[in-house]
């Protein structure tokens, strides 16, 4: 890394690389220096000879954006008209005012250095069966799923004492009813709700 920094350096001070505006020589030097003392791992290789395609690729999977542009139906001038899934029903349109949409739209900005994507391509959950395919032509075995485990299981891991056992008694916790989250007409009736339990 240091060969290219002082490679750059070179072409600097030559004039052959023009600096941004607002970066002057100086405020160059101290980044240079800066720079080297970072421990780098370069793997240069030779381009792509269709590297518009793989960056579009790339970019369709890490930048896609919070809202693809075919789902936006209409814009005026202060109004958006977008298409929105709802549960299994598709093509539901609506229609916000542009304050509105960029406000919810920004919510779904991520925030910077947000690592956004978990996994992509072979490794994606929808191609299981490709990744399969790949893994059977280079004579590997198949992924194995990882076995799901409820809360219960995973603290019990972690400790001697049974999450759900008393810690008065010593006997296992008995779930009586679920609590709805929300109480739009008021608090739960919770005799009603005890006795349906």
């Amino acid at each position: 890394m240091n060969a290219y920094l002082a490679y750059v350096n070179k072409a600097v001070e030559k004039g052959q690389i023009t600096l941004p505006e607002a970066m002057s020589v100086q405020h160059w030097k101290n980044m240079r220096n800066k720079l080297g003392r970072v421990k780098w791992n370069v793997n240069i290789r030779n381009r792509y000879e269709y590297g518009k395609g793989v960056l579009a690729y790339l970019g369709r999977y890490i930048r896609g954006g919070a809202i693809s542009n075919k789902r936006i139906v209409s814009i005026q001038e202060d109004r958006v008209s977008f298409r929105y899934r709802a549960g299994e029903k598709k093509g539901n349109v609506m229609t916000l005012p542009v304050d509105e949409f960029m406000k919810r739209y920004f919510l779904h900005v991520p925030e910077p250095n947000t690592k956004v994507v978990r996994y992509y391509g072979l490794y994606a959950p929808t191609a299981k069966e490709e990744l399969s395919e790949c893994r059977r032509q280079l004579g590997q075995q198949p992924m194995k799923e990882a076995d799901e485990i409820d809360w219960q299981d995973y603290c019990g891991y972690q400790s001697k004492e049974h999450p759900e056992l008393c810690p008065v008694c010593g006997r296992k916790l008995v779930r009586l009813m679920d609590i709805p989250r929300q109480y739009p007409k008021g608090p739960p009736d919770w005799k009603r709700l005890r006795s349906a339990a």
